[in-house]
């Protein structure tokens, strides 16, 4: 016990030796060769930035044209200009001097909704049910709405508890739970036909 006290008394001595022998970073400079500051000050003013003046029509910024840029238009050729008036690259597919109106193009001016016309409102009759017709069939989806549906069934929301039986026995028919909850639900209900 006599002897680790010893030993670490001897590292806590050479560690505070090292501490207080050994010159520090602040001295360490001194050791510079030219014995000249590292940071000079400058001898002249900091130049302000004067603004170069940009010619007419051009970029202040100079870049190389990106692939999808469109062309610059000759001296004599008009930029294409679409109908609101603005400047536009063409679109592929576009004819040349297309105006609006024209076959094949749209305009809220061209329908107009007739208010005195008849609409259907009779439903469409259900499709017959066709064996070939595949059905979702999803056991997981299935059984987290059987869940569901007896929580309601517990909290007495008949109704809900009819849809969530009623949906998961799409995704799994003639699955027990779904069906058992289904009758008790119906039986509340009074839906026993």
């Amino acid at each position: 016990m006599k002897f680790r006290s010893h030993i670490l008394t001897g590292f806590l001595l050479i560690a505070f030796m090292a501490l207080v022998l050994t010159p520090s970073r602040a001295l360490a400079q001194d050791d510079n060769p030219d014995n000249k500051p590292h940071i000079q000050p400058r001898n002249s003013p900091t130049p302000s930035p004067t603004p170069t003046p940009t010619p007419q029509g051009k970029d202040q910024y100079e870049r190389p044209p990106f692939p999808g840029d469109a062309q610059q238009p000759g001296a004599n050729e008009a930029p294409p200009r679409s109908s609101d008036g603005y400047e536009r690259p063409p679109f592929p597919g576009d004819a040349p001097a297309a105006k609006p109106g024209a076959a094949g193009e749209s305009s809220s001016r061209d329908s107009q909704i007739d208010p005195n016309a008849h609409v259907d409102t009779s439903e469409p009759e259900p499709a017959e049910e066709d064996d070939a017709v595949l059905k979702p069939w999803d056991p997981h989806k299935a059984a987290k709405d059987v869940e569901v549906g007896q929580y309601y069934l517990k909290l007495k929301n008949y109704r809900a508890a009819l849809e969530r039986f009623n949906h998961a026995l799409l995704y799994k028919a003639n699955d027990a739970e779904a069906t058992f909850g289904l009758a008790i639900t119906q039986e509340k209900l009074d839906l026993l036909a």
